[in-house]
């Protein structure tokens, strides 16, 4: 799991009590990011938004009516409704593909859709590597988390992945 010590916490929130971090700017000034959202059960959620405070406001306010688009992260918050929320990368301009990156590199567990495609390069596993200090052949490699299945977005049922390399 990445070491989120060195990480900005952006928002969190405790028992259901929300705390939102990112500074109000105007809208031209918003400020846009990579960002996770981590359960005290290190469940978590990678996700980018051009505008963070809004997103994560939106994130809390789904999570904390149960009408959240993502069923998972809505579940995980009402077995437990604690999280952080950490800024993993600012994006100065419109490149937000290092989105893709982190989701390769880390497989969270609240993603419905996974990015297991040749599309990711290089310099985003590499960006992924400086942010959470995994080094970039254990992130290649996935030495650094061992994900046997994930959950069904729908009906919760576990999916078994597995990969063989000839």
């Amino acid at each position: 799991m990445i070491d989120c010590s060195k990480l900005e916490v952006i928002a969190e929130c405790k028992n259901g009590v929300f705390r939102n971090y990112v500074p109000r700017k105007t809208y031209k000034e918003h400020i846009k990011g990579i960002y996770m959202i981590r359960f005290s059960d290190d469940k978590f959620y990678i996700g980018v938004s051009n505008h963070l405070r809004n997103r994560l406001n939106q994130h809390y306010w789904g999570m904390i009516t149960g009408k959240h688009d993502l069923k998972l992260l809505a579940e995980t918050f009402e077995e437990n409704p604690s999280f952080i929320a950490y800024l993993l990368s600012s994006i100065p301009n419109e490149n937000m593909a290092t989105e893709r990156g982190f989701i390769y590199a880390l497989q969270p567990t609240l993603n419905t859709i996974l990015p297991f495609s040749n599309r990711v390069t290089l310099e985003e596993i590499r960006t992924v590597s400086r942010v959470t200090g995994i080094s970039v052949s254990d992130l290649l490699s996935g030495n650094h988390k061992a994900i046997e299945s994930l959950k069904c977005p729908h009906c919760g049922a576990d999916i078994t992945i597995k990969v063989e390399l000839e």
